[in-house]
């Protein structure tokens, strides 16, 4: 007796324990989906460090040695074309001019009289008063102090454009940006004092490598991304790409421009990305994201099956291609449909759903 009521005190509690546990519900995984085939035509984004460089940029130098007496900016001042940045010492500017005009004036008196005496000279020459021995001399002695006049006025002339050499003045509107030169320091003609940036940029630099060379120069679209604002995109247009590469002999300098000059947030030094959209071509192979592969004692993906279910599938993998992606040799068929993200969180036999497809809005797939 005790042993069969113990037995239906067991079976009831069972009934009743599986009558009270909840069914669990099975995750429906989203997913990113590919059909073979969609890829034989697409576009290749390629994407470069970029910089924005001022429209003009020039290193500013005394054009004649010194020592520094007086810098009247800093970096990043906004300057006028003719505004004096920086001065040299005067004092031996000033002694200098001062001994050439003090020779050009003595050789002008000098000339002065030669002229005077020759033109006697030639008087009493004229009227066979005087041998032409002796009017030769004259006339010699007074073309000798014209020429020395003339070499006393150009070295007073020079010497007048030293001191003024060593005032240095902006050659045009612009921000200062960089500053090589300090008070007192002692500098040779023509050493870099400031770099004088022109207050426009238009310019964004990039560097591309030797394979990447005919790509860039067929792209569709060009668009500059902030490192600071990844959210802007200013489109751009490819203005020159080098020949001839840089001194690392490993890169070649390339520059494009913005198509839309009156950008106001924008200044030379700021630092992105350069994105490059080139047009579509039929790449004629089967193509996938490494995302999708898998490694199981093999390569494998997965699959989007009819009934919405993940179905694994065991692939042979060919070269690595540009832009992420991994040929396949074998293995899928065009018109199937393969799981590009989302792999690791799935497995076979799995309920998925696909995520919609990118939208023709998302301009140089920045979304």
């Amino acid at each position: 007796m005790t042993k069969k009521w113990l037995s239906i005190f067991l079976l009831s509690s069972f009934c009743f324990l599986s009558c009270g546990k909840k069914v669990e519900e099975e995750i429906v995984r989203p997913v990113k989906i590919q059909e073979i085939g969609s890829e034989t035509s697409k576009e290749m984004i390629l994407e470069y460090p970029a910089s924005i460089q001022a429209k003009q940029e020039t290193f500013l130098s005394f054009q004649v040695a010194g020592k520094v007496e007086n810098i009247f900016v800093n970096v990043g001042d906004f300057v006028k074309k003719g505004q004096i940045l920086a001065k040299l010492e005067e004092q031996d500017y000033n002694l200098n001019m001062e001994a050439y005009q003090q020779k050009y004036e003595a050789s002008k008196a000098v000339a002065e009289n030669a002229r005077l005496q020759f033109e006697r000279v030639k008087t009493l020459y004229q009227n066979n008063a005087i041998a032409k021995k002796e009017y030769d001399m004259v006339f010699s002695q007074y073309k000798s102090a014209i020429a020395a006049e003339k070499a006393n006025r150009a070295a007073f002339s020079h010497s007048q454009n030293e001191f003024q050499y060593g005032v240095l003045r902006a050659s045009y509107d612009g921000f200062i940006s960089k500053k090589m030169g300090e008070i007192g320091s002692v500098v040779a003609a023509g050493s870099p004092i400031f770099v004088l940036s022109s207050k426009e940029v238009s310019e964004v630099a990039i560097q591309v490598s030797s394979k990447d060379l005919e790509k860039i120069k067929s792209g569709k679209d060009f668009y500059f991304i902030l490192d600071d604002d990844k959210m802007s995109c200013y489109p751009l247009y490819l203005k020159s790409v080098s020949s001839t590469p840089d001194m690392t002999k490993v890169s070649y300098p390339a520059l494009l421009e913005l198509k839309r000059q009156e950008e106001k947030n924008l200044y030379a030094g700021m630092s992105g990305t350069v994105r490059v959209v080139l047009p579509k071509v039929d790449v004629g192979e089967i193509r996938l994201p490494i995302s999708a592969i898998f490694e199981e004692n093999g390569s494998f993906v997965y699959l989007y099956a009819e009934n919405g279910k993940a179905e694994k599938r065991e692939v042979c993998l060919g070269e690595l291609r540009g832009n992420g992606e991994i040929q396949i040799l074998s293995g899928l068929k065009r018109g199937e449909k393969v799981i590009v993200a989302g792999v690791a969180t799935i497995h076979e036999g799995q309920t998925v759903k696909p995520l919609p497809p990118k939208t023709d809005t998302n301009v140089g797939n920045l979304l």
